[in-house]
């Protein structure tokens, strides 16, 4: 550069992998507490049961390693201590000790999700019929839900070097159910059941609490439902049954779906290229405004104004029986949903920016002080959905004159998975094979076949676990997600077909006595690698492989001891 263009700069700005500070590490600890007390009893021709639960989950989200203090960072930075123009392999040593006070150890939030509930059911039979006597059964269910969520000093302060402050928040809600069954053999080897259930979820109220600035008190509206199943089977021979069911569903947004409130969520996992034109007033946030590709920061919310899914299932099957050591069964299966709840993916924001504008937002660039362009992934209800498909079990078991082999083969296959694409009604998409615009897979075919040989106290189990290949996701040299190693490095489109994917594992279990077993096992026993996928979406920031879908640990061990009493 020339000393009038040096002269002419006003500001410098670069970027630098803090890999000297360790690999950015996420630690949760979670403490759990289950209680169930109840009675159950005979009154007359009514068998009842009740019983109270109360449970807790208390989870420790800490930062032991690799995340940098914002001040302290750069202090040290600005004193020229740390070389950032070397490679991280030949930092030296005094670089490192430089750094090391900068770098955060410790708790960043804490979620406690507790649950009381109580519940109250009983049967009795009530009139005869040509097959045997009808018997009636119902109850009533509550359940209270609270989720607390409450931040470190340093998370409230926002102290982390491009992590903003959280919010603390407090939500509550509760849901009541009453619900009735009658079980009819109309004759000899036929059997109807109708069973009905009444849902009342309350809304969601939200508590002021810490440095929560949003609605208190009841901030949604709650919702109730009837739904219903329809049941029959027929014992068609001793060793032939044939079954079939109808029933519709209702299903309650989860209390985050509803009303988390803002929340850094990090950075998206794909690149992309300013979706504003320079006359748009969020042009001026992209960070990138010479048509690079680049990642924005992330928030994700609730939304309050949400409806509860609702859905109609339906199936059709039979059991075949001919001997006690072996039995198959085979059961179509289809599910219609409408308001299905789920979050807009960063693709579907980012390739239609009028329509989802209101998802569009800026954060500061803690280092830079910029105003950063953002999306926000809120909960929405994005249309509906249809799925068919069958499931199949296949049963033997061997008498040894040492012990006993039990094997059995089960799986699905999937005929159809289509939703409509968000903001649609009428066009119906798929990601049945392939990866889709929701940046999910659905597996044509999933299966697993298990052995296991019991002899004395000892229990062995051999376990595999199938998925069929699909169609990976679709890199286009536009988006240059993949570029030639040579020395003009172009991009190129590539359409990789991900392989099927068979794991193995092994478990043993000892029954020391009635109340004691342990138990060892081998979770990918042949240390299976992930299959190679090009993926920029859906699972975080892993390169080369979907953590959703494969063991990305390798062979592990682990131990086990359980005791009842």
């Amino acid at each position: 550069m020339t000393a009038e263009e040096i002269a002419s700069i006003d500001r410098v700005q670069a970027q630098w992998r803090s890999l000297p500070a360790g690999n950015r590490t996420t630690e949760y600890e979670t403490t759990a507490t289950h209680i169930v007390a109840g009675l159950r009893g005979l009154t007359g021709e009514i068998d009842w049961e009740g019983a109270f639960t109360y449970s807790v989950s208390d989870q420790d989200q800490n930062y032991p390693t690799g995340w940098l203090l914002l001040d302290e960072f750069l202090d040290v930075i600005g004193t020229g201590a740390v070389n950032v123009f070397v490679p991280n392999e030949e930092l030296d040593d005094a670089s490192r000790q430089a750094l090391a006070p900068a770098i955060y150890h410790g708790n960043w939030e804490n979620t406690k999700i507790t649950m009381k509930g109580a519940d109250f059911k009983g049967s009795m039979p009530v009139f005869d019929l040509p097959g045997g006597l009808a018997y009636v059964a119902a109850g009533v269910d509550y359940r209270d839900y609270t989720y607390e969520n409450s931040l470190s000093e340093a998370n409230q302060e926002a102290r982390l070097l491009f992590l903003e402050a959280g919010t603390s928040y407090d939500l509550q809600r509760s849901q009541m159910g009453i619900f009735a069954e009658l079980d009819m053999p109309v004759i000899d080897d036929v059997t109807v059941n109708i069973a009905g259930r009444y849902d009342d979820f309350s809304g969601v109220d939200a508590a002021q609490v810490g440095n929560y600035t949003g609605e208190v008190g009841e901030i949604s509206k709650g919702d109730s439902d009837f739904t219903y199943k329809l049941s029959a089977r027929w014992q068609a021979t001793e060793d032939l049954l044939l079954r079939a069911s109808y029933g519709t569903g209702f299903k309650a947004p989860s209390l985050l779906a509803i009303a988390r409130p803002q929340v850094d969520f990090g950075v998206t996992s794909g690149n992309y290229v300013c979706p504003f034109s320079p006359s748009d007033a969020l042009y001026q946030a992209c960070p990138d405004k010479q048509g690079g590709r680049v990642q924005y920061g992330v928030y994700q919310k609730g939304n309050t104004n949400l409806k509860f899914e609702t859905s109609k299932q339906s199936t059709v099957g039979i059991v075949f029986a001919p001997s006690t050591g072996f039995g198959i069964t085979l059961d179509y299966w289809q599910v219609e949903m409408e308001d299905r709840v789920t979050q807009l993916t960063e693709d579907q924001i980012f390739a239609d920016p009028v329509r989802y504008r209101d998802l569009f937002t800026t954060r500061t660039n803690a280092a830079t002080g910029d105003q950063e362009l953002a999306i926000i992934q809120s909960s929405a209800n994005v249309g509906s959905a249809k799925y068919s498909g069958v499931d199949w079990s296949v049963d033997l078991t061997n008498d040894l004159s040492f012990g006993q082999l039990k094997t059995r083969w089960s799986g699905t296959y999937t005929i159809e998975s289509t939703y409509t694409r968000p903001g649609t009604t009428d066009d119906w998409i798929t990601s049945l094979g392939r990866f889709g615009d929701d940046q999910e897979v659905t597996f044509r075919l999933t299966q697993q076949i298990s052995s296991t040989l019991s002899h004395g106290d000892f229990a062995h189990t051999v376990r595999l676990n199938y998925k069929s290949g699909y169609q990976d996701q679709f890199q286009s040299a536009d988006d240059c997600a993949v570029s030639l190693v040579d020395a003009f490095g172009d991009c190129v489109s590539v359409q990789l077909r991900v392989p099927s994917y068979t794991l193995m594992d092994y478990q043993t279990v000892y029954n020391f006595d009635d109340n004691t077993t342990v138990t060892f096992g081998i979770n990918n026993l042949l240390d299976k690698q992930p299959p190679m996928s090009l993926r920029t979406g859906g699972a975080g920031h892993q390169v080369g492989f979907d953590p959703r879908y494969a063991d990305v640990y390798g062979r592990t061990f682990y131990l086990q001891a359980d005791y009842r009493f």
